[in-house]
């Protein structure tokens, strides 16, 4: 039984790490109530580039960790940020 537990373990910390990334993204979101006061802080480059994301759609499911990864590449620099749209 006390294996079974230990077996078990590296799977939790596996999703907690994975959680901690998922948390930990360089995409800003936006939503309703922040979207005029958000994209108003552009940064130094002075523009930004917004995706407007429905989770139902896959091109947008396959371009969100391409759009993750640019974000990373381009803080300090220009920043992305997605308005994720809920209406079907």
């Amino acid at each position: 039984m006390r294996l079974r537990r230990l077996a078990l373990f590296p799977g939790v910390a596996l999703l907690l790490a994975a959680a901690r990334l998922a948390a930990a993204s360089d995409v800003l979101e936006l939503t309703d109530d922040n979207f005029e006061s958000r994209i108003s802080d552009t940064g130094s480059a002075g523009l930004m580039l917004v995706e407007f994301f429905a989770p139902w759609c896959g091109h947008c499911k396959r371009l969100a960790p391409e759009y993750e990864a640019a974000a990373t590449r381009l803080k300090g620099i220009v920043p992305l940020a997605k308005f994720v749209y809920f209406d079907l």
